[in-house]
């Protein structure tokens, strides 16, 4: 038996080409493709000798022999479909990222007849996840896969294999809404088992006394007895571990008052390459924005520019006075491993010197660690006795010691476990600031995005107004239409962000593709899920009527937001009113204002319908 392993850190020939490293395998077939590929890249160099062409010709007749075209095909359409078209490129110079897909792809290449997976979605856009999706759905290979990616998870797996506290239990199931019964049997076993280590610890009390009581020289009989007392007291120990219970109410962030952030014409360039253009949002506060796109798209140049980390290449970036900006970043900042971890989140408290309501947060890291959780005693092990996941819980508490009310998540669920990111999605669905997100985890912005910033690589930001299923969903209809090039020219270009008007220094409304496909000026209502969560559920899951009452405290702030701005817009109409030589901004600024009426409009019926909703379900 054949059996391939990717692992979160795979070693690789640093030396070797891109398609070099994919067929390292060593089939027979795999090492002819191999010579195949060298020698062709040999004669794109410009090699011509007479000895090359015998060798081309041998290579030839090797892969018509071993139909190792079918396998050189297979290669390139794997790294295609992973990011990885250029293919002579060397092994050093990729990130970690791009090296993980190499090695995935030499796995998938190999086609062993044990496929084990450790988290293969880490560092993968949405493209390439739903690709992988297909290809081992479509596979014989027995597949191992761990992953803390739900919806990948029910895509791919037929069962679930749970470990809790040594112990293994097989869940016969998979398939859509495979994790919901996978939690709820947990959380169903859980229960039993505190229920039998309750009624031991009420059995062991009797027990303790009666030990206590007892001579030094026991009978048999008490020593028959002895014996089931330690026996009870394992069973009283053998509870379930308790859920990590994070807790982020508004006293975890710093007071915000109107103006958030406001982002007017900003753009950014790579050289002379342009990343994003024309960017142009006013940020408001509880507004909860995810952000997607393709690997290389701009998705991170985009957060850069947003929080200050990048020079900006034209436009202006205006920072409200009281917001406070938290920015979990990607990649785990280096940490002395020396230090205690209360230590080092007292030094981050310390360094920040963040006051709220006149309290400072110097003296309560260890709050902050335990919604983490952190208990008491393991604060105060050293910060390399961490695991990977652990280290990433510690970096987002070091940006939460902060308090921000603008928080900023680049990736937060890569190489965390999947019980760490049901902990960070619920500690975060509380959260009553402004949260913006980059992650491939469907279910995790599903869960935590109102609506979305849509980076697809041309340097335009357009957004989407509604949840991360119903986007995808558009995807799949644009799809299913894309015979019909008008059509699809028609939304790229309506969706545009609208571009300012020279010296204005008003924030137009960026122009939205919304829910139902279609292109619209305005921005269409997104329909909330019903509520799935109640008494007696797992953890991790947010109620729709919850989300329902964030949005409509979120409609107020907003539509008085763009009430100022539409007032602004016509104050300027009225200024440049009667001069010639100003018609072209003038129609800007109506177009403008004409679409922000619309979205005025939106917004408010939107606002009323929640309304009627909040009065019928308190009359219930």
């Amino acid at each position: 038996m054949t059996v391939g392993y990717l692992s979160q850190d795979p070693k690789l020939d640093e030396n070797a080409m891109i398609m070099d490293a994919v067929l390292q395998s060593g089939s027979s077939v795999s090492q002819a493709v191999r010579r195949y590929e060298q020698a062709t890249a040999q004669a794109a160099a410009g090699e011509t000798s007479s000895r090359h062409q015998k060798e081309m010709d041998k290579c030839f007749d090797e892969m018509n022999a071993m139909n190792g075209w079918e396998v050189s095909a297979d290669a390139h359409e794997i790294l295609g479909s992973l990011g990885m078209p250029d293919t002579n490129r060397l092994v050093s110079g990729l990130s970690g990222g791009q090296k993980r897909r190499v090695a995935l792809a030499a796995a998938l290449l190999a086609a062993p007849d044990l496929l084990i997976l450790d988290e293969p979605t880490n560092h993968m856009d949405l493209g390439a996840i739903k690709w992988m999706e297909e290809r081992l759905t479509g596979s014989n290979t027995t597949l191992i896969l761990v992953t803390h990616d739900r919806v990948f998870m029910e895509a791919v797996c037929t069962g679930i294999l749970e470990l809790d506290q040594g112990t293994a239990h097989l869940h016969s199931f998979g398939g859509p809404g495979s994790y919901d019964k996978f939690r709820q049997a947990q959380y169903e076993r859980h229960a039993a088992q505190a229920a039998v280590a309750q009624t031991a610890k009420v059995q062991l009390r009797k027990e303790t006394e009666w030990m206590r009581r007892q001579p030094k020289a026991r009978s048999t009989k008490s020593k028959s007895r002895q014996d089931a007392f330690y026996e009870l007291s394992d069973v009283a120990r053998s509870g379930p571990k308790k859920d990590v219970k994070a807790d982020f109410g508004g006293a975890a962030m710093s007071r915000q008052g109107k103006k958030v952030l406001v982002m007017e014409d900003t753009a950014c360039k790579a050289g002379e390459r342009t990343i994003i253009r024309n960017f142009w949002y006013e940020f408001a506060p509880g507004e909860r924005i995810g952000i997607v796109g393709p690997n290389g798209a701009g998705k991170s140049s985009l957060l850069d520019m947003i929080t200050g980390d990048r020079h900006l290449a034209g436009g202006h970036r205006e920072v409200g006075e009281t917001t406070a900006l938290g920015y979990f970043r990607q990649h785990v900042p280096d940490v002395k491993p020396t230090l205690k971890i209360i230590d080092y989140i007292r030094e981050v408290a310390d360094d920040s010197k963040v006051v709220s309501d006149g309290t400072s947060l110097a003296d309560k890291p260890e709050i902050i660690l335990e919604r983490l959780g952190f208990a008491r005693p393991r604060q105060q092990q050293l910060v390399n006795s961490l695991s990977g996941g652990e280290r990433r819980r510690l970096q987002l508490a070091a940006v939460l010691v902060e308090k921000p009310n603008l928080l900023i998540l680049d990736e937060p669920t890569n190489d965390l476990d999947l019980q760490t990111v049901e902990v960070v999605e619920e500690l975060l669905s509380d959260y009553k600031g402004c949260l913006l997100v980059v992650s491939h985890d469907r279910a995790f912005m599903e869960n935590l995005a109102d609506r979305l910033f849509v980076v697809s690589g041309d340097g335009l930001v357009r957004l989407y107004d509604g949840l991360y299923s119903e986007y995808l969903e558009t995807l799949d209809e644009m799809e299913a239409i894309d015979s019909t090039p008008s059509t699809q020219t028609t939304s790229v270009n309506s969706a545009s962000v609208s571009t300012a008007a020279s010296g204005s220094g008003s924030i137009p409304v960026a122009s939205t593709f919304s829910s139902n496909g279609g292109p619209t000026a305005s921005i269409d209502t997104a329909a909330f899920p019903s509520s799935t969560s109640g008494k007696g559920q797992p953890l991790g899951y947010s109620c729709g009527f919850h989300r329902e009452k964030q949005e409509y405290a979120q409609l107020e702030s907003q539509i008085d937001g763009l009430s100022s701005t539409k007032d602004s817009l016509e104050q300027q109409l009225t200024q440049l009113a009667g001069n010639a030589g100003k018609h072209d901004e003038m129609l800007l600024i109506s177009e403008r204002l004409a679409a922000l009426v619309v979205d005025i409009d939106n917004r408010t019926e939107r606002w009323l319908e929640l309304a009627d909703r909040a009065e019928q379900h308190a009359s219930v």
